[in-house]
């Protein structure tokens, strides 16, 4: 029996010594792929701003849109309206 980390996200808390650093680090997969997530502490004054802004990406040494968001496996509806259309 395998984990399942499908959807489930790791953070890591940085050691705080570079300031342009995220305050949070770590991994997340979606539809088998592998994301990278970044988070950093949002300063801003607003009391409606989020406490923290983050950003998902690919990483760097994995090659980009390698899966699709979605596969299906059945049939495509549409077969019978390939070809002409009878207007």
């Amino acid at each position: 029996m395998s984990y399942d980390n499908e959807l489930k996200i790791s953070l890591w808390k940085s050691d705080g010594t570079n300031p342009k650093a995220p305050v949070l680090k770590g991994k997340t997969t979606i539809n088998g792929t592998e994301y990278e997530v970044a988070l950093w502490k949002n300063d801003s004054d607003n009391p409606k701003a989020p406490t923290l802004n983050g950003k998902l990406q690919i990483p760097q040494d994995r090659p980009q849109g390698g899966q699709p968001a979605f596969k299906s496996t059945k049939a495509d509806p549409f077969d019978d309206l390939k070809g002409d259309i009878p207007f």
